[in-house]
């Protein structure tokens, strides 16, 4: 890759988070770690509620 190049990883395990965070920084990448969180709306009797999906973790690194 090459300087200022991007990549970004989806994680859902968040064992993996420092292990490839590590693995980017070894290789001279600038690292940020995002949590996502998304919900979707189920309609109830009073409206409208908000069930969470599971939430992933976005680890971006920049050469």
């Amino acid at each position: 890759m090459n300087n200022g190049d991007i990549i970004v990883i989806p994680i859902i395990d968040i064992q993996t988070i420092e292990e490839l965070k590590e693995e980017l920084e070894d290789k001279n990448f600038k690292t940020n770690l995002n949590l996502i969180q998304t919900h979707k709306s189920l309609s109830i009797a009073e409206g409208i509620r908000l069930e969470p999906n599971n939430p992933v973790f976005l680890l971006k690194g920049k050469k």
